[in-house]
């Protein structure tokens, strides 16, 4: 009975204490739940995020168009030294380009004649203005031993061209993507979205007279209003994916505050 009544209070002391420690302990516990469900559902609440689709169209037009010209010839062996120098001259009597006439293409063969046969292309971009009657200065170019023939007149634009008119649809389609993104901030009070990602999509390209907008013409009305000099124009789209996300409530703007400051009270 003594050993007993000895042990009583020792026993009943650490029980005590083993109790008050599993006390202590769910009480943190259920402190600390809000702070992680709050967590969990903030991170739930700032994946929100907004898909849309982009476009810009615009038509680009050449201030110059890539005029092929078709040079054949036959000269006696003896005069053929000169044969590139006289084809240059003959297409230069069509027009005198800023950059010069560039031959593309150039062939030389004999025959049993004696005579050697030169076939060459030449090429230059040339203002619309100067397009008028190229097929008559061609014939009168051409005379016994040399035909001069206009091969083709292209209006596709040229790669600055079309690299300035990518240009200017991007800036458009990042404007629309600004404005696309206030929309909903303004739509959503108390919530703020910011451009996460913006994607170009391949672009489309189509070639199309002017003066057949309003009803397409044929395959070979096409082709002949291009090879006549008429303006046709490259029609040009570029889309984008837009992905608006929104900003965790940590890294929102406090309007000229820091986010750790706390608000002064009078």
């Amino acid at each position: 009975m003594k050993l007993a009544s000895t042990l009583l209070p020792h026993l009943t002391a650490a029980r005590l204490r083993q109790g008050a420690f599993a006390l202590a302990l769910a009480a943190t516990t259920l402190s600390l739940a809000p702070a992680a469900m709050a967590q969990v559902s903030r991170a739930q609440y700032d994946d929100d995020s907004v898909t849309l689709s982009l476009s810009a169209e615009s038509w680009v037009e050449s201030a110059t168009a890539r005029v092929t010209v078709s040079i054949n010839a036959a000269f006696p062996g003896a005069e053929a030294g000169d044969a590139r120098a006289r084809m240059l001259a003959a297409v230069e009597t069509l027009a005198k380009p800023e950059d010069g006439w560039r031959f593309v293409q150039f062939n030389r063969d004999s025959d049993a004649s004696g005579l050697e046969r030169w076939s060459a292309v030449a090429e230059a971009r040339l203002p619309e203005s100067a397009l008028g009657g190229l097929a008559d200065k061609a014939t009168a170019a051409s005379k016994p031993g040399m035909q001069v023939a206009v091969a083709n007149t292209d209006f596709t634009p040229t790669p600055e061209e079309m690299e300035k008119a990518r240009a200017s649809l991007r800036a458009e389609i990042y404007a629309k993507a600004e404005k696309e993104r206030q929309t909903l901030n303004d739509a959503l009070p108390g919530r703020q979205f910011r451009v996460a990602t913006l994607n170009f999509e391949p672009e489309t390209t189509t070639r199309m007279s002017h003066v057949a907008m309003a009803a397409a013409p044929s395959a070979a009305r096409f082709n002949e209003m291009a090879d006549s000099g008429v303006s046709v124009a490259t029609h040009l789209n570029i889309g984008a994916v837009l992905v608006l996300a929104e900003e965790p409530a940590d890294d929102r703007p406090h309007h000229g505050r820091d986010k750790d400051e706390k608000p002064k009270t009078p």
